[in-house]
């Protein structure tokens, strides 16, 4: 036994010799095109990488998609730093990965931005031009097992916490901002979402806490009875203080220019009065 776990160390080293490790990949390649944004240590002892490949251009993000996409990649390296697989995946949009979390069956689940409308993209109902959040479940070597849009009809709607859940889930919290037309807000909400082990959208809440004011989303936990709590801060403005003040009753900073707030929400997404 000992012979086998020294005659592998060994190999491992002779590779990273030989061979660029993981933890060099750089999170620029100019030659590809990619961008490396998350590393993510796996059961296995190696590692998931995930970014984005293709040619970006400036204010991409809220164009009207081109045949010229940005789409997520994925790369797999194991424990030596050699690459078993690479996977990318999205349409002709802008396609931005956030976070990949391994998950129980030796799979992975991505949360994503996309504001693509075809490719591997399905049911992107955002307003033209913006965009939902994408989660995508690959299996143990990255082929997609099922992937889902969440948001709601003519908005933008981005993803701020991703959480997987004690039963197997998934929950996303962001914001939508309803659209009258292109990037003119109807109204700023809090969005969030819970999604089963197979992609089945249990529910989506859009939440209204502020009109006026920037919202700052802080935290989003489980509680062990399988509450979803969701943490936060609005700051007002002088002209709007009083309306503010009448609106929240949640504890103030020191300047009393920020708000804190709490929203708690039982296990099938309704508010916890």
């Amino acid at each position: 036994m000992k012979t086998k776990i020294l005659l592998t160390l060994c190999t491992c080293f002779l590779f990273a010799l030989a061979t660029p490790a993981y933890a060099q990949t750089s999170t620029e390649d100019n030659k590809d095109d990619v961008t490396i944004k998350v590393k993510v240590q796996t059961s296995d002892g190696g590692y998931i990488l995930g970014g984005m490949i293709g040619k970006d251009k400036e204010d991409d993000w809220n164009a009207v998609p081109t045949p010229n996409g940005i789409n997520c990649l994925v790369r797999k390296f194991d424990a030596c730093g050699a690459q078993e697989w690479e996977k990318n995946f999205g349409g002709s949009g802008f396609d931005e990965i956030e976070s990949i979390s391994q998950v129980s069956d030796g799979g992975y689940i991505v949360w994503a931005f996309t504001n693509s409308r075809n490719g591997d993209v399905t049911e992107n109902h955002s307003a033209l031009g913006a965009g939902s959040i994408w989660l995508v479940k690959l299996d143990s070597k990255g082929n997609i097992q099922w992937q889902k849009c969440l948001g709601e009809r003519k908005s933008n709607t981005t993803g701020e916490f991703f959480k997987l859940t004690s039963d197997g889930g998934y929950l996303v919290l962001g914001e939508t901002s309803l659209l009258r037309k292109i990037f003119t807000p109807k109204g700023y909400h809090l969005f969030v979402a819970k999604i089963d082990a197979k992609g089945n959208i249990l529910w989506q809440k859009r939440l209204l806490v502020d009109k006026e004011n920037m919202v700052t989303l802080n935290s989003l936990d489980e509680t062990s009875n399988g509450e979803y709590v969701i943490k936060g801060s609005v700051s007002r403005s002088p002209e709007n203080e009083e309306v503010i003040m009448k609106k929240y009753y949640h504890q103030t900073d020191g300047l009393k220019r920020q708000i804190n707030w709490t929203i708690t929400l039982n296990s099938d997404g309704s508010i916890k009065r």
